[in-house]
């Protein structure tokens, strides 16, 4: 399907060209065509200035658009590759090497004193430019379904194919970013008794305490944009509160992150006089810590 939607992108196309062009078989171009046409991705059209029986196949405003959406993460892709070579060639493999033994190295590659200098800081850059524009595309990607429905008058088969095709797209991304976070076994050392990989197992679980803590300070913000409507609200109070509890189970909230929480509201209250709702958030949160 994608590929008969990059090669409409341009222009048109008869179907022995798709068939020709792509090297998909002939019954699986003619079921791809009369899908693009359920879903009003592509028309079906005759064009007699360019041919009295052929039957073309041109793309709507909506195909335009998910053809062109396509045709961005493609060219994101091939260049996202080219930066993770270039990280690869210019710092990562430089990394290891001692301060003096570096130096040596990238002055031999043509690097100027101050981009020695600045290495340290302009390689953690990288890495996380490398990781925060992945971030950035799957935020993009969560709301392009979104903005779709709002474009367009999808129909049920339009709706399927771009919420698998944004779902796709979103998995595998989602690996790309872990495949780029989690340690590998570069440069690291073993346990002389058991010969387990010691530095990675400490990355990881930095990794793992890490990821655990963002989830942590995500739950908290929602907690404290709606904590009149989770204690206040005598309405939907408490399965705002039991949706919460939910999500915090799903979760790996360490429990000293808990415990600093509370003390942080215990703090809040000060007098006997404190807000009831203070109160009341204080002992949802001790619940949670009871909970791990």
């Amino acid at each position: 399907m994608q590929q008969i939607l990059g090669l409409l992108l341009p222009k048109k196309a008869h179907v022995n060209d798709i068939i020709k062009r792509t090297g998909l078989p002939k019954a699986k171009v003619f079921e791809a065509n009369d899908f693009l046409a359920k879903a009003h991705i592509a028309n079906r059209i005759q064009d007699k200035k360019e041919h009295k029986q052929k039957i073309f196949v041109e793309l709507t405003d909506l195909g335009l658009k998910i053809a062109g959406l396509l045709k961005s993460l493609d060219d994101f892709e091939t260049i996202y590759k080219n930066y993770a070579k270039s990280k690869e060639n210019n710092f990562q493999s430089k990394s290891h090497l001692s301060p003096e033994v570096r130096k040596n190295v990238l002055l031999n590659n043509g690097w100027r004193i101050n981009e020695i200098e600045d290495f340290e800081r302009d390689f953690d850059y990288v890495k996380d430019f490398e990781i925060d524009s992945l971030n950035l595309l799957l935020e993009f990607l969560v709301k392009i379904y979104g903005i779709f429905l709002l474009r367009f008058n999808l129909n049920l088969h339009a709706k399927e194919y771009i919420a698998k095709l944004v779902s796709d797209k979103i998995a595998f991304y989602i690996q790309k970013k872990f495949d780029k976070i989690i340690p590998t076994k570069d440069h690291t050392k073993s346990c002389e008794c058991c010969g387990h990989d010691m530095s990675s197992q400490i990355l990881r679980r930095n990794k793992i305490n890490e990821l655990n803590l963002e989830n942590g300070n995500l739950f908290f913000d929602i907690i404290h944009n709606y904590v009149y409507l989770m204690i206040g609200n005598r309405f939907i109070g408490n399965e705002t509160r039991k949706i919460l509890s939910c999500l915090f189970d799903a979760m790996e909230v360490p429990k000293e992150y808990m415990r600093q929480k509370i003390e942080e509201q215990k703090k809040s209250l000060g007098s006997n006089d404190s807000d009831e709702i203070d109160k009341r958030l204080l002992s949802f949160y001790e619940n949670l810590l009871n909970r791990l």
